[in-house]
């Protein structure tokens, strides 16, 4: 056998010695490199002495199935990529001083039927592919020696969501290094039950595993630290530790508290130390913030006192061309123009984000209903052929659901408990959808065309299984409220479905608020998936006692895809690079307080009425194929202008000269022109309620002779993650984006980093979104940046055959951002 030290093992002694010789209480290190795959079945790759030095290197996070070729032989559902069955391998080398320590192995995400084993002996199995685990592993190390962590990643039944899920280790794998004696796993819990502007009641919850064989005394102290890392309170209590797992309830009070907003965002941290005489057993920080919530049926969502309307959207979980291994920069790149366009709440649909996630949506000031399940013990529909056609799968979670739901349930609450963003837990999406499974009880014209059939499982089962559930959360959290997305409310209705929860979420059902309102004046009700016309806006903001709407989407994503060659759904306000469509203009003029104006252009359709907002008739499923920002058409063409503005009036110029006033009617969502295309250039000029003039125009563009070349981030961290996007824009002679410019861009990174995706938002792109070059969408394109562990700079390089060519650099550096 070739020496595997030599190709992977990851030498703790080398990576972290600071770490090892000043023996800190806890350490927290992440598996990221050294690791080596094979996409295929091995079944001797689980035995410690097998040979994988021929395997493929990789870093984790890792997705195969994004480095697959599309497929019109794959599944539409999961965006005609590859799944199968796939083997990851690495060693550590644990060093002698860690001798009598407690050692545990932790996945955030595996995408599924993950097995592991250490030095051969198997820890496990887990079905669920969003949820989190761990082993411990302590009994099975070899001290001083090399020991072989291998994880066997079984997707082979690729189309078992009803959208993208990626393959593999996905999400980070860390090892956790502790004494004996030490906050237990996901063991602490800080709720605020009382909360005034003069001071805050922190209840303090510690759950402490104890591996001795006799009963212990130790101390715990909790300190309250601000978000500078000042101490504002502490707690300590004498503890008897008789069983494995002690529980101690400690309330703290603090003074004037600095509350967690949606605009300031302000965190505490709750540093728990545990001690045995003066010797430091543990130390373990949670982050926490302190605020008030109420769900009024009459006045709707308050935060801290404050009435608030939630302007929601609905995000999958992958990043486009980094497929289900998102770097966590990606999120932040997308949530913060989704926060710039008013948003400020998000729907992890429809299953367990990635904690990371949500650590940045703490930061950010995002509300987010966090959500468990798609399905529950009877399959949905995959679509294989295009969504809503006729061939569809029935594998997924629900073969696992009876035996895995409650404990994959249980393990999302202890989770994510602690995040101040979570303000409500969500057990199932649409999993009363008309017969798909369960069967609506008085079927229907509506129901018929799905397939309605008597022998289709009992939907008042359904009421047995979210009362479980929602026993298992209480049991855990009683401070949110229990939801789901309801999406056949009359047939929920029928068998009593809605008064099992805390707040009952509707989808697509905005002409049943009213009447529901009406007839159960006590259920909080609000929108939990949306269209995104105006009038569903109209809905939330004009009835107090609606307070949330979750558009779908936020984001385009990959997967739930129409017939080959479309790889991507297209609903979102930002297409799969992360770049504002139209559409985002036309929310940001509903959701913002900040003035702004957008002009967008298309040809006028037959349907469309020089009286109607032409944005009325606009479909959820296709909100961007209609309109944009080109400008070069044929003379005769009859042009459709609109105008996003939350200004009260816009006037329109064409090549200088005034084609017309309108003034903003609070009835339609949007203001418009139709005139005769000419070339040139179109503004659209407003002014702000303090005067300020505000101004957009489209151009027409001639041929391309130079590349914009920018970045969103020019310093990332030197960590192997963190992420830069470049965007290169194909600009003519006077600066003007090309709109139809689709020429190939050559990308090429030097210094201190890779590219890991390119791609253009063009969900009918089949090219493999890996290479290192991108075909322009729409006149523009991004490569995704990633730093390579190494401080330095690196040159990113853009090439079109013809132009000059663009560079732009990027400095990684070892000081985090965060």
């Amino acid at each position: 056998m070739k020496t595997m030290k030599k190709n992977m093992t990851l030498l703790l002694f080398a990576l972290m010695p600071a770490l090892i010789f000043a023996q800190p209480a806890r350490q927290k290190i992440r598996l990221d490199t050294g690791w080596s795959f094979h996409l295929g079945d091995v079944d001797q790759a689980r035995n410690p002495d097998f040979d994988h030095s021929s395997w493929r290197k990789v870093s984790i996070p890792h997705d195969w199935s994004i480095e697959g070729e599309f497929s019109e032989k794959l599944a539409s559902c999961t965006a005609y990529l590859p799944g199968g069955i796939g083997w990851y391998r690495t060693s550590i080398t644990v060093p002698d001083s860690w001798k009598g320590k407690s050692i545990t192995l932790e996945f955030d995400g595996v995408y599924n039927n993950s097995e592991v084993w250490i030095n051969g002996h198997y820890l496990g199995w887990r079905p669920n592919g969003y949820i989190s685990f761990y082993y411990p592993i302590t009994p099975y190390l070899k001290f001083g020696e090399e020991n072989i962590i291998s994880v066997r990643v079984d997707h082979s039944q690729s189309a078992d969501t009803r959208w993208y899920s990626g393959s593999g280790i996905y999400r980070n794998v860390w090892l956790h290094v502790t004494h004996p004696i030490h906050v237990a796993h996901w063991g602490t819990f800080v709720t605020t039950p009382e909360v005034s502007t003069d001071q805050a009641i922190i209840a303090v919850e510690t759950t402490i595993a104890s591996e001795m064989q006799k009963p212990q005394q130790v101390i715990l102290v909790s300190d309250i630290l601000t978000q500078n890392g000042v101490k504002v309170a502490s707690r300590q209590s004498e503890i008897t530790l008789s069983d494995s797992l002690t529980t101690i309830k400690q309330p703290v009070e603090i003074q004037d508290p600095v509350l967690w907003d949606i605009e300031h965002p302000h965190q505490y941290t709750l540093k728990t130390r545990i001690l045995q005489g003066s010797q430091l057993l543990d130390e373990f920080s949670t982050v926490f913030g302190i605020r008030t919530m109420e769900f009024n049926p009459e006045t709707g969502f308050w935060l801290n006192g404050r009435n608030i309307k939630m302007k929601g959207v609905c995000l999958h979980h992958d990043g486009g061309c980094v497929g289900a291994a998102v770097p966590i920069g990606i999120w932040e790149y997308r949530l913060e123009k989704l926060k710039k366009a008013g948003c400020n709440a998000i729907r992890t649909s429809h299953n367990p984000p990635d904690p990371e996630f949500l650590d940045l949506c703490d930061r950010m000031g995002f509300l987010v209903m966090d959500e468990a399940f798609d399905e529950w013990e009877y399959p949905k529909r995959k679509w294989i052929d295009g969504w809503n056609e006729s061939i569809a799968g029935q594998e997924g979670y629900a073969r696992y659901f009876r035996e895995w739901a409650m404990r994959d349930l249980e393990d999302l609450i202890r989770r994510d408990k602690n995040h101040p963003s979570v303000i409500m837990w969500s057990i199932g999406n649409e999993i009363d959808y008309a017969n798909d499974p369960y069967a609506d009880l008085q079927g229907g014209q509506a129901q018929q065309h799905r397939g309605y059939s008597v022998y289709r499982p009992d939907a008042r089962r359904m009421v047995d299984i979210a009362t479980a559930m929602t026993e298992c959360i209480k049991s855990i959290d009683t401070t949110r409220p229990v939801t789901m997305a309801l999406a056949n409310i009359a047939n929920s209705r029928r068998i009593g479905l809605p008064a099992v929860l805390d707040i009952v979420g509707y989808n697509y059902t905005e002409g049943r608020y009213e009447s529901d309102h009406v007839n159960y004046p006590d259920e909080f009700i609000y929108g939990s998936e949306n269209p995104h016309y105006y009038r569903g806006w109209l809905a939330v903001k004009e009835n107090p006692y609606i307070s949330a709407q979750f558009l779908w989407t936020g984001v385009d994503y990959l997967g739930e895809a129409a017939k080959f060659p479309a790889r991507s759904a297209y609903s979102g306000l930002l297409d799969l690079t992360g770049h504002e469509k139209s559409i985002y203009y036309w929310r940001q003029s509903m959701w913002s307080d900040e003035p702004m104006l957008y002009l967008t252009a298309r040809k006028k359709d037959v349907a469309d009425l020089p009286e109607a907002d032409p944005m009325d008739k606009l479909a959820w499923f296709v909100s961007e194929v209609r309109e944009g920002q080109n400008w070069n058409y044929q003379p005769g063409d009859t042009m459709l202008l609109i105008a996003y503005t939350n200004n009260e009036s816009a006037e329109l110029f064409v090549n200088g000269r005034p084609f017309g006033k309108k003034i903003k009617d609070p009835a339609n969502s949007s203001l418009w022109w139709y005139l005769p295309y000419e070339p040139g250039e179109v503004t659209v000029v407003s002014f702000d309620p303090e005067g300020h003039r505000l101004e957009s125009s489209i151009r027409t563009s001639t041929e391309p002779t130079m590349l914009d070349i920018s970045t969103n981030s020019p310093v990332i961290d030197a960590d192997n993650h963190d992420v830069s996007i470049v965007e290169v824009v194909i600009r003519d002679k006077n600066g003007n984006q090309v709109y139809l410019a689709d020429n190939r861009v050559d990308f090429e990174v030097k210094g201190a980093g890779r590219i890991i995706g390119t791609d253009n938002g063009d969900a009918r792109c089949l090219d493999n979104l890996k290479l290192p070059w991108r075909k322009a969408y729409r006149g523009r394109c991004i490569a995704v940046i990633q730093s390579n562990g190494t401080p330095g700079e690196m040159v990113v390089t853009a090439r079109v055959a013809g132009l000059p060519l663009a560079s732009v650099t990027i400095h990684s550096q070892l000081s985090p951002k965060h």
